[in-house]
């Protein structure tokens, strides 16, 4: 182990006297001087020298280490130095900062110098020791070697003044040659250039010791008092202090057992234990200081008396802190008594991190290190992170510094702000009283083109404060729009700071404390009905915040149109982005989504376009954080728009949004009126009545600049009523501060969804419908391919079953009124030539009866008609058989067939002719029997291509089906409402509703038949999401089209024998 050199501090903490010489030191414990370690009565082992040497030196104190320095300690050293040297360390650097300039003169005069010599004896209690720890214990580790002699003059000068330029000035003309002779001529030099804010205090304190002074009738507190005392400074020989001393290891047997790794790991615990405990020595006496010289000083007075909590509150603060760092020296000097084994295996007790900190809080309460606010960066005592009483406060926002007095973190008392160059309020100063960081009087403000105003009375004061409000506020938001041609966005970048407004700044503290950690933007979707108040509460949300209701320039969506009642204001998805800036910093952001009024008087197509809408702008957006449902507070049941305004809003959130969910009841004064409101739409959206909501008569309707013709004098001559607007400004602000802590707790209690889970809900929604349309097309289809199989099998295999009985080509023919004659299709045909006599006869007209005349001359009346019953009378159908039989009946079987046709054709084939037949040949009727043949083919043709569609139509109706049944499980789990056939029965209402709005204005046949066709799908709809049966159902009508026909075709099979010609 080296010897180690101790500069004994000027008050001799360690009490070192000339007789230590040969004693055991420690220097792990406060009490340093342990028993004796050498016999010295031999004086020829002490060696005495003398031998003058005296060293002066000026060193300005201006940080930390030049004060370590000047004392020139060993970090070795550990806790004892650390206990020497902890009250002249804080002594000292009580006198930094920047209003003070602090120089130290320090004489020593060295006379006398003793050391042991020539290896003295060790006392029999050195000798006796058989380990190290006991060593330690006994006798320290070290023993004192060598004492230095003589006396010591230590002066310490300190200059205060509020002028930091004045300081530096003085500092800089202090050089090597520096001495207090030439002090004063510096000062005066400098006050000298600083015109104004030249004020300087000198305060001095001696140390003499060693020495014949003699300080009486000499004022201590100026340069030529001071002079005077370095002047008379005598050495005194017999009265000599020790000045420096040099410890050695005590060369005992017992280290041998300690060896070198260890022996280091404990000085370098040492160290820092030494370090530590001067730390803490520090700063108790730091704090007491500080009592004293902030505390104490101006308690008692009276001009301080505004700051009379603060510094009371700062006293118990310095108690509190004072009290746990002497427990932090004890928890040291605890740790140290441990036996060297502990010591060298167990951490250093208090720990570091308790170290840092505890001395970190210290320093943040008397000022000597920076405390952060909101990156505005303050010099000075603080109490609960406020910036309290005097100190410097750096303004990170726009690099102003005001130097001054704060009370409760806010400028308060006498105080300077300087503006960086460029500032956009052109400000140069402003110097003078400030009260709750306004300007006060008497206060002067220096502009930047040189111009200056001086505030003397209250009501200049306060005219300029409004004036400066009023225009911070206009100017502390700056509008971009960033639209494009697919979405509507208007963008406000908010200077925070330019608005003093106190409801502002409270939402923006709330605000900013309830935004979570790694969020730095919030989105709130606004939904409701036409005419609900929703677009005036977003105006009124957007001026609020932006901290604009104050200013001459209120925000608005002055190019949103005025519209009628039932007309939605806003026509199209409207995103305001706000954004918080602190300097040139982004804070965090707040989003607000204005969407078009659902129930528009354009009707369904267009609330369709507006979830089409909706959904898109809300696709863009990474999350929704709050969904607010903006409803009349006057709604008292649930009437057809209403449903269909909740069956639209709530069937596009997804359930896990219903937390986010609020609801805002516009037009509403009365909790009363809200609840009622309330209980109609919980009867629908069960739930909602738990959730968050909010009532209001929104003010800013009544606002002078809400209104479109701004500007404009309303003529109220011959109204007569109940004027409220003279209460507005105060219905308005308690109104602010309701809205203003409803949307802190939004946030602060915010649980988002994701944007894409809504789009994903709107894309099933509107599947499921699309689904549903196309079954009922489907539906259709097969209904329509069934009527044309109906139709082929009456109109066609009937008809051809019916013309073709027994069909040879012959019956055919024959069925047509011809008869195949020599090959050839003939027919009976009257021809020109009358029968002879003028009389007329019975003939057949029986296609394939070739008999030209039954009965020549017929005298029964005569008819033109076939099948008449008549001609049973006649004479071709008379025998003797039949006229017996004939008595019975006249219609008697007997009397139906000719007697004269070969075939015996019956008597519906005859008539009377007065023209004689002849036969009329016409192939044409073969074409016909070949077109029949062909035509029975087509139909089996087209009925198998129809049976074929409805086997495809059916496989895809059960594609569907199966997706829709699907999709309605899925709509129905997501969804806030996802009850499909509830928001269809709704649509079937709402058309009912217009239907019948038609009829009463006279509406053409074709609108009417147009809404119910609508009405007739809907309720399609509603039946296929309702019947399970569906698919059983087509399937049972496609399989009885095909039976009727199949039947139908092979009676025909059965009748119809093909023959070709």
């Amino acid at each position: 182990m080296s010897r180690l050199v101790i500069n004994v501090p000027p008050n001799n903490p360690l009490f070192i006297t000339e007789g230590d010489l040969g004693t055991g030191f420690s220097i792990d414990e406060t009490k340093s001087k342990k028993g004796r370690v050498y016999h010295l009565e031999d004086q020829s082992k002490i060696k005495t020298s003398y031998s003058q040497s005296d060293d002066s030196q000026y060193e300005i104190l201006d940080n930390e280490h030049k004060v370590k320095k000047k004392l020139q300690l060993d970090t070795e050293l550990g806790l004892s130095n650390g206990f020497a040297s902890a009250s002249v360390i804080g002594d000292y650097s009580s006198s930094n900062n920047d209003h003070k300039l602090t120089i130290v003169m320090t004489r020593k005069v060295t006379h006398k110098v003793i050391e042991v010599y020539l290896s003295p004896p060790m006392t029999k209690e050195t000798q006796a020791i058989q380990d190290i720890e006991t060593l330690r214990q006994q006798f320290g580790l070290y023993y004192i070697h060598k004492i230095e002699l003589g006396g010591l003059l230590e002066i310490k000068v300190t200059l205060e003044s509020s002028n930091i330029d004045l300081l530096k000035s003085i500092k800089g003309e202090i050089g090597g040659d520096f001495s207090f002779k030439l002090f004063s001529a510096i000062m005066k030099n400098n006050t000298s250039k600083h015109e104004t804010n030249n004020n300087l205090e000198l305060t001095t304190s001696v140390v003499a010791t060693g020495c014949s002074q003699r300080n009486s009738g000499i004022n201590t507190q100026t340069i030529e008092g001071i002079n005077a005392i370095i002047d008379g400074f005598k050495l005194d020989e017999q009265n000599l202090v020790p000045l420096r001393m040099e410890i050695c290891p005590i060369p005992h047997t017992s280290f041998s057992h300690l060896d070198h790794v260890n022996f280091a790991l404990y000085k370098s615990k040492l160290a820092m234990v030494g370090s530590n405990y001067c730390e803490f020595e520090k700063m108790i006496v730091r704090l007491a200081r500080f009592r004293e010289d902030v505390i104490e000083k101006n308690l008692g007075d009276p001009d301080q008396t505004m700051y009379y909590d603060s510094l009371s509150a700062l006293a118990g603060k310095v108690l509190l802190l004072s009290g746990r760092m002497k427990n932090l020296q004890n928890i040291t000097a605890k740790f140290m008594k441990n036996t060297l084994e502990y010591i060298i295996s167990k951490e250093v007790q208090p720990l570091m991190a308790v170290v840092e900190e505890e001395i970190s809080a210290v320093k943040r309460l008397i000022g000597d290190i920076p405390t952060t606010i909101e990156k505005d960066v303050w010099f000075g005592p603080v109490v609960d992170n406020l910036p309290t009483y005097y100190g410097t406060y750096t303004y990170n926002i726009n690099g102003s510094v005001y130097k001054g007095h704060c009370l409760k973190g806010k400028k308060h008392g006498q105080g300077r702000i300087d503006y960086p160059p460029g500032n956009k309020n052109h400000f140069k100063s402003i110097d003078g009283l400030w009260k709750d960081d306004q300007v006060s009087y008497p206060s002067t403000i220096c502009y930047s083109d040189g111009t200056s105003i001086t505030l003397n009375t209250e009501q200049e004061c306060d005219r300029w404060n409004d004036d400066y409000k009023t225009m911070s506020i206009s100017n502390c938001v700056e509008f971009v729009n960033r639209s494009t041609a697919q979405e509507y966005i208007f963008n406000y970048q908010v200077n925070v700071d330019d608005i003093q407004e106190p409801l502002f700044q409270s939402l923006y503290n709330g605000l900013k404390k309830s935004v979570k950690p790694g969020r730095d933007r919030y989105y709130f979707l606004f939904l409701g009905i036409t005419g609900g108040g929703k677009t005036t509460m977003m105006e009124y949300l957007l001026n609020i915040l932006t901290g604009q209701l104050d200013s001459p320039k209120n925000l608005r969506a002055m190019d949103l149109e005025s519209t009628g009642i039932g007309e939605s204001k806003t026509k199209t998805v409207c995103r305001y982005d706000i954004e918080y800036n602190q300097g040139d910093f982004y804070k965090f952001g707040i989003t607000l989504i204005d969407t078009p009024g659902f129930a528009d008087v354009e009707g369904l197509t267009k609330d369709s376009a507006h979830m089409t809408s909706i959904l898109k702008s809300v696709g863009s957006v990474p999350r929704i954080d709050g969904v607010m449902y903006v409803v009349s507070g006057t709604l008292t049941r649930a009437t057809t728009d209403v449903l269909k305004v909740l069956c639209s809003v709530f069937s596009i959130l997804p359930q896990d949004s219903f937390k986010c969910v609020s609801t805002i009841f516009t037009f509403c004064d009365s909790a009363n009126q809200a609840a009622e409101a309330r209980a109609v739409i919980n009867s629908v959206i069960s739930g909602m009545g738990k959730r968050p909501d909010f009532f209001l008569d929104n003010p800013w309707s009544q606002h002078s600049n809400n209104k479109v013709s701004a500007g404009v004098k309303a003529n109220t001559e011959g109204l007569c009523g109940v004027d409220n607007s003279a209460n507005l400004s105060t219905r308005m602000e308690a109104t602010t501060k309701s809205v203003t802590d409803f949307l802190i707790e939004r946030i602060r209690n915010n649980e988002p969804f994701s944007s894409q889970a809504m789009g994903n809900l709107g894309n099933i929604r509107k599947q499921l419908l699309e689904t549903l349309n196309q079954i009922d097309k489907l539906m259709k289809l097969i209904k329509d391919n069934n009527g044309i199989l109906d139709r082929l099998t009456v109109e066609h295999l009937d008809e051809a079953i019916v013309k073709a009985r027994l069909l040879t080509m012959e019956e055919w023919i024959k069925d047509k009124g011809f008869a195949i004659i020599d090959g050839k299709a003939k027919a009976k045909m009257s021809s020109r030539t009358e029968w002879p006599g003028g009389v007329y006869a019975t003939v057949c007209l029986a296609p394939n009866c070739q008999n030209m005349v039954c009965h020549q001359g017929c005298n029964l009346d005569f008819t033109p008609d076939k099948q008449s019953n008549m001609f049973t009378n006649c004479k071709a159908f008379r025998n003797f058989k039949s006229k017996v039989l004939s008595i019975a009946t006249d219609t008697s079987k007997e009397c139906q067939k000719c007697l004269v046709c070969p075939l015996g054709c019956s008597h519906q084939y005859h008539i009377h002719s007065k023209f004689q037949l002849e036969w009329i040949e016409n192939n044409n009727i073969l074409d016909e029997y070949d077109a029949l043949r062909q035509g029975v083919d087509s139909v089996s043709i087209k009925a198998k291509e129809i049976q074929e569609n409805n086997d495809v139509l059916q496989k895809q109706l059960i594609e569907r089906l199966e997706e829709m049944k699907k999709l309605k499980d899925k709509f129905a789990t997501l969804a806030v409402l996802g009850d499909i056939k509830a928001i269809l029965n709704v649509s079937i209402k709402t058309y009912e509703d217009m239907r019948k709005l038609l009829i009463e204005k006279k509406g053409t046949k074709d609108e009417v038949d147009s809404v119910n066709d609508i009405i007739e799908t809907l309720q399609t709809f509603v039946s296929l999401v309702d019947n399970s049966d569906v698919e059983k159902s087509i399937n049972d009508q496609i399989n009885l089209g095909r039976q009727r026909f199949n039947k139908a075709w092979d009676l025909v099979q059965e009748k119809i024998k093909l023959v070709v010609p």
